[in-house]
């Protein structure tokens, strides 16, 4: 037995999507001029990126003092986030949708999957340590339970978002101690490989 066939569209249904008509006729040609702005935009984006945005931010963590790790981790990162708080600011206040949060959890998926992978066809000898990783990695993980539970309700009241923000306070004390706890955390590491007593080796085992 086939299925049976869906039920028609209400004749006043509207499209979610809150992009303003272009009126143009027929569809391919609105289609066109859509991909045509999409790709200028990407252009002048690529532009001020290269030109302003970048230098921009070399200087400032050039100031600081900032190790290459540690200046990714917050200036960079805050500055390539930015289009998608730009992003959220809109679909919330603006179109009045949920779109902001989809792009930043699918943006975080990018990043870790396609950027990374482009990283290392790109750059095939690049060194990496354990550290950074390994420090961003929990952090992340451990940020993503605490989203998790935040928007499980699907709701997040302003209590939930100030706890957001801490967290995201607690991870720049981290990257400001970050020397030392990379040297305590390497010390750790470097005991942890010497032998113990019976109960230590026993629990290596483990």
């Amino acid at each position: 037995l086939s299925p049976p066939p869906p039920p028609p569209c209400p004749e006043d249904a509207t499209a979610n999507s809150t992009f303003p008509p272009l009126n143009i006729e027929p569809q391919a040609a609105a289609t066109f001029v859509q991909i045509a702005l999409m790709l200028w935009m990407f252009l002048g984006l690529a532009i001020v990126c290269d030109s302003f945005f970048e230098a921009a931010l070399s200087a400032i963590c050039e100031a600081q003092g900032l190790q290459d790790d540690v200046a990714g981790a917050t200036w960079m990162a805050a500055g390539g986030s930015a289009p998608e708080l730009m992003t959220s600011i809109i679909g919330i206040f603006f179109s009045k949708s949920d779109i902001g949060f989809g792009t930043i959890v699918g943006s975080a998926v990018f990043n870790v999957l396609f950027v990374i992978a482009c990283c290392a066809f790109v750059a095939p000898d690049l060194k990496l340590t354990w550290w950074p990783l390994a420090r961003d990695c929990a952090y992340y993980c451990f940020s993503m339970t605490i989203l998790v539970f935040v928007v499980i309700d699907k709701e997040v009241w302003w209590y939930e978002a100030v706890i957001l923000f801490v967290l995201y306070l607690g991870y720049l004390v981290i990257m400001y101690y970050n020397e030392k706890l990379e040297e305590w955390t390497t010390n750790r590491v470097r005991m942890a490989d010497l032998p113990g007593n019976k109960l230590q080796e026993g629990l290596k085992k483990l």
